[in-house]
């Protein structure tokens, strides 16, 4: 431990080396939970967690972008075929999201 007290956690190197290693994972699940504020409602408590975590986070990303691409298209007319090809969502998923646009609604529920 006296090795960690020479290296600065703010340069990339060091900071992997202090929060990266399996031996570490608790100062990093500890960290995550005093920089992210859910200590109190729902800590991380394993690495198996913010593993999770960060898929659950990545695939609402990727669905997010579906639908903004998707917004997109139908503001410039694009075809509902095209979309459906483009932004890999269903027809009847277009047609939901083309009715929120009409109505000015920002809820998507698919």
């Amino acid at each position: 431990m006296a090795f960690f007290r020479y290296l600065d956690p703010k340069n990339d190197i060091a900071f992997k080396k202090i929060f990266g290693s399996e031996k570490n994972k608790d100062i990093l699940i500890h960290f995550l939970n005093d920089i992210l504020g859910s200590f109190k409602k729902n800590p991380i408590v394993d690495k198996a967690i913010l593993e999770y975590k960060v898929d659950e986070g990545i695939a609402i990303g990727i669905e997010k972008g579906k639908i903004e691409l998707a917004k997109r298209l139908l503001q410039n007319k694009v075809g509902m075929d095209v979309i459906a090809l483009s932004a890999d969502l269903s027809k009847e998923q277009i047609e939901e999201l083309q009715k929120c646009i009409l109505d000015g609604t920002t809820a998507v529920n698919f």
